[in-house]
């Protein structure tokens, strides 16, 4: 199981070259797709530990391709990164492990990350689903970051 691949989906390429920079300098492999299909395409052939995807895409919004995608690798960590948590139904949050609102700092997804690929290794080696394990411990949650405090690097995504 790769526990170091990241799939970055986001039309914004900024975000998504900022964003696989700092994950490439703690040691994961960042893949990157800018739209749904694109990224529906990188995970048939090839298995993720995380993917991070944007709501609004220009083809489909993120909830749906989470879906898509845990049908393609079921273990897979889901991240959402987004401008606009406020709009979007509850219900469609909880598909995913954490939810990000933009501007965000770059650790605290780096943090998540790793959170994520050390249950993901501990799921596997004990022969438990993921969702088995993440309620011990690795529970979703959503983090609000427009206000950071000042212990908080400056850089945002």
């Amino acid at each position: 199981m790769p526990y170091r691949k990241i799939l970055l989906v986001d039309n914004e390429k900024r975000v998504i070259d900022l964003l696989g920079m700092i994950l490439e300098s703690n040691g994961f492999i960042a893949r990157k797709a800018y739209s749904g299909e694109e990224a529906l395409r990188k995970v048939q052939g090839e298995k993720y530990a995380v993917a991070i995807l944007d709501y609004l895409l220009p083809d489909m919004k993120g909830d749906d391709l989470a879906e898509r995608i845990r049908i393609e690798n079921p273990e897979i960590g889901l991240i959402m990164l987004t401008g606009w948590k406020h709009a979007i139904e509850p219900a469609k949050l909880n598909k995913f492990n954490y939810v990000f609102e933009k501007p965000v700092a770059p650790q605290e997804i780096v943090a998540a990350v790793k959170q994520m690929t050390m249950v993901l290794k501990k799921s596997v080696s004990a022969q438990k689903p993921l969702d088995q394990l993440a309620l011990n411990g690795y529970a979703r949650r959503s983090v609000d970051i427009e206000n950071p405090d000042e212990e908080r690097a400056s850089a945002r995504i």
